[in-house]
């Protein structure tokens, strides 16, 4: 039986508003923040370039941690839940490959938005970071689900 059909329907709009409200939370961070304005865009293809210039300046200066923890752990964090709202439309189980396929298409599709409509950089290290919080989600997910089923 799907848990998500027998769970009662106020639930479940609590749960759709959430992730809906969550949805447009990321939409607005990654697109319309003030912070996200017009400029020149950076393209980054080498792999823990961005990660490692930024950890080097923040660790060996002592400033700027807050950026350092937005960046690198906050790109982690932002997608984590990002499964759980799909888990919600779509009301079955992923498979590790699609759960693979998501995680690493919807990160690319944002990064070059980002950089066709000048909002961001287009950076490998904040695809890899996203995918990585994408991949924790969809976990973390399978794991809920599969301990609702043995209560």
């Amino acid at each position: 039986m799907n848990d998500h059909l027998s769970k009662p329907a106020g639930n479940r709009i609590l749960v759709i508003s959430i992730g809906l409200a969550y949805l447009c939370l990321l939409i607005y961070l990654l697109f319309l923040a003030p912070f996200r304005n017009k400029t020149a865009t950076i393209v980054n293809l080498i792999p823990f370039g961005s990660i490692a210039e930024l950890t080097r300046y923040t660790f060996a200066t002592g400033n700027d941690y807050w950026h350092w923890f937005l960046n690198v752990p906050g790109n982690i964090l932002a997608f984590v839940p990002l499964p759980y709202v799909f888990q919600v439309f779509r009301q079955t189980k992923f498979d590790f490959l699609w759960a693979f396929f998501l995680s690493a298409v919807i990160p690319l599709i944002i990064e070059i938005a980002q950089y066709y409509f000048q909002t961001g950089s287009c950076d490998v290290d904040d695809w890899m970071l996203n995918f990585s919080g994408m991949m924790i989600g969809f976990v973390l997910v399978r794991k809920s689900q599969n301990q609702s089923r043995t209560y």
